[in-house]
């Protein structure tokens, strides 16, 4: 004996899957945990020196497209700063930006020589980025520095012995502010190490 109820619970299936119901598309909200980070690269004079191969600036023009590579998670920003403060990629999930423009950059044009952390971190501030995490990959300069900023994380390219640059037909030694440091510095040993320092 066939169940009724047996029987009409199949017709109903059968009914829906002629049907061939579609389910439409729904948006689903997801929340991405992330952080601003600025990128401060110093393009003063001193950087070409070369106590770290090839020089202070390549290896910190490779350190930063590194990061903005294997970082998918954070938002971006690239400065370069002399005692001038240029902007240079704005705060954003592309990463491309940066290495794109550090694949055009050339310092040979730009005028400013010095070195001013004091105003790099003035122009941040009047930015209102939120509380940004601060990588400044720079020689130190020659300022009196007190980077008492717990966001601040100074990346050290330059060595305590340094090099020779030409400056004005004369030669003069470059060598790593030793004010430039606090609790957050990275000292640089290998561009692998120094990446994942500042990825971590």
């Amino acid at each position: 004996k066939i169940n009724f109820k047996l029987l009409l619970l199949a017709l109903i299936m059968m009914i829906i899957a002629l049907a061939k119901p579609i389910i439409k598309d729904t948006k689903v909200n997801t929340t991405i945990l992330s952080s601003n980070i600025i990128l401060a690269l110093d393009l003063s004079a001193s950087m070409k020196a070369d106590d770290i191969y090839p020089s202070r600036l390549e290896v910190a023009k490779d350190i930063i497209k590194q990061v903005a590579i294997l970082n998918t998670m954070d938002n971006l920003a690239l400065f370069g700063f002399t005692t001038n403060v240029l902007p240079l990629s704005p705060m954003s999930m592309d990463h491309s930006l940066i290495v794109n423009t550090l694949d055009i950059l050339n310092i040979d044009y730009i005028l400013t020589k010095s070195t001013s952390i004091q105003h790099l971190q003035e122009k941040i501030k009047s930015l209102n980025y939120n509380n940004p995490l601060i990588f400044i990959l720079s020689d130190g300069g020659d300022e009196l520095l007190n980077l008492d900023n717990l966001d601040i994380y100074p990346v050290l390219l330059a060595t305590s012995k340094g090099a020779k640059l030409p400056i004005q037909n004369q030669f003069v030694i470059s060598q790593l502010n030793t004010t430039f440091t606090n609790s957050n510095d990275i000292v640089y040993k290998n561009t692998k190490q120094c990446v994942d320092d500042i990825l971590n």
